[in-house]
């Protein structure tokens, strides 16, 4: 038992001390599991995903980081000319991805949302400051020395461990301005949890890769709330006119297989964009 003991002491400690001194030459890559339940009426059926937070100490981007590597097919076949109404439906079923992206310009105080909604929307707003209050408790997670901080972020009020080790005031989604990375975020509520599972360096280049940046539709948040709402209010009706959008003018009628419903979701991460 003793000798066990030891060993998990230095292993920790290495961990600890190769990401103490952290030098950003190539991109940090923190991955988060990340628990969420998305319908209030229905709180035993909890989403989980694995999400990415990439930095490169003046930008960083939080995403689904298999995207890249698994959704090449969907990227090629979304286009109206290479995939009918029921392989749209049909891909719209099978593909899980996040397909949502949260840039942040440190140096620029600039915060872009890249969401999407069968095309992708981009808009930006500025990162707003977080009231934080910071306490005098700590703890260790996965071998990092963390201290405990709270604020209310979007409609919700988390409770957060942040390293100093690691010197990026960031974390996971649209959680920020602490003087080091944030590794884990709960709810008070128990709703949504943000939960390190392990940090990776990428080796080579420093660029941060966008999925289809290039191609979103530049937009304000007040304009893509009230396209998000019609979808909510009508997912068939939104659906429809977005597959025709482009096309022959004529009117494009959706069927749906047996069974299929859409996802309700009436408890989004960030409350103050909630219908």
């Amino acid at each position: 038992m003793k000798k066990a003991l030891i060993v998990i002491f230095f292993f920790n400690s290495f961990i600890t001390n190769t990401f103490s001194q952290i030098t950003l030459d190539s991109n940090l890559v923190i991955f988060y599991k990340v628990s969420h339940i998305r319908d209030t009426l229905n709180r035993t059926a909890v989403h989980f995903e694995t999400m990415a937070l990439i930095s490169n100490g003046t930008k960083s981007i939080y995403k689904d980081y298999s995207l890249e590597k698994s959704d090449s097919l969907f990227k090629l076949q979304i286009s109206k000319n290479f995939m009918s109404s029921d392989q749209k439906i049909q891909t719209l079923r099978l593909n899980n991805y996040n397909r949502n992206e949260i840039i942040k310009n440190y140096e620029k105080q600039i915060l872009k949302s890249n969401i999407y909604l069968l095309s992708n929307y981009i808009y930006e707003e500025k990162m707003e400051s977080i009231n934080w209050k910071i306490f005098d408790n700590t703890k260790d997670i996965l071998g990092f020395n963390c201290q405990k901080a709270s604020a209310t972020i979007r409609g919700r009020n988390y409770i957060v461990w942040y390293t100093s080790k690691i010197p990026i005031s960031d974390g996971p989604w649209k959680l920020y301005g602490l003087p080091g990375l944030i590794l884990e975020a709960i709810d008070e509520k128990n709703e949504v949890k943000f939960e390190l599972q392990r940090i990776v360096k990428e080796s080579g280049s420093k660029e941060l890769s966008f999925y289809k940046v290039g191609e979103s539709i530049k937009t304000t948040k007040t304009s893509f709330l009230k396209l998000k709402k019609a979808y909510r209010a009508n997912p068939q009706e939104y659906l429809s006119k977005q597959f025709d959008n482009g096309g022959s003018g004529t009117d494009v009628k959706l069927s749906f297989p047996t069974g299929f419903k859409f996802k309700t979701i009436n408890n989004p991460i960030d409350l103050t964009e909630n219908y």
